[in-house]
């Protein structure tokens, strides 16, 4: 006959079961969270275990006098002055001259004096040589009691000698002879016709 084990002894184990759960029904629920608390942050509980939070950099102090953030401009619209609007001149009126019209020249004299009277009217005056062959080139021409007439030297090509007179048909007197005769008696006195041929106007 083999020996008989003694049976384990099970009642400790069953009495700190039910002082355990005795312990567990007397604390009760955990207590809800004040609906007035501010939620949780719900950051660090999706973090898993053994991840490294994300860095947090520091805020820079700023200096004393610098401005932060962009600068702030005077509202409303810059208002620009008006230009000064341009005047314009009237144009100076220059008043209007008619042109004097150009005096006709004297006509060919029909009572004298003659083409021989001039020439020797002519002779002894200062330049013209007394043994100069002298000739009439064109007139003379009259207008009242002026002469003008254009004297040549025969056999020559040269350009004729001008000669004005004055006076009566018989007895002209030269008032001036040469390539210019326009003097101040002839521009004054000389009759229209006459001076248009001794001056140009």
């Amino acid at each position: 006959m083999s020996p008989a084990w003694p049976r384990p002894m099970r009642a400790p184990m069953i009495v700190g079961a039910v002082t355990l759960a005795a312990f567990l029904a007397a604390c009760g629920t955990p207590p809800a969270p004040d609906p007035t608390a501010p939620p949780e942050a719900s950051g660090s509980a999706n973090i898993p275990s053994g991840a490294v939070p994300p860095p947090s950099w520091p805020v820079v102090p700023t200096a004393p006098g610098i401005p932060v953030g962009p600068p702030s401009y005077p509202g409303g619209a810059v208002t620009y002055p008006t230009p000064p609007t341009a005047t314009t001149q009237p144009q100076a009126t220059v008043p209007t001259t008619s042109a004097t019209p150009t005096p006709k020249p004297a006509g060919t004299c029909t009572a004298g004096p003659s083409k021989q009277r001039v020439l020797s009217a002519l002779k002894g005056q200062p330049g013209i040589p007394s043994d100069a062959q002298l000739d009439v080139v064109n007139g003379p021409f009259c207008a009242g009691s002026w002469q003008f007439t254009e004297v040549g030297l025969v056999g020559q090509d040269i350009d004729p000698l001008q000669v004005v007179t004055t006076g009566k048909p018989a007895t002209p007197t030269v008032v001036a002879a040469g390539g210019d005769v326009c003097v101040d008696q002839v521009e004054k006195q000389a009759p229209p016709g006459i001076r248009v041929l001794a001056c140009g106007f």
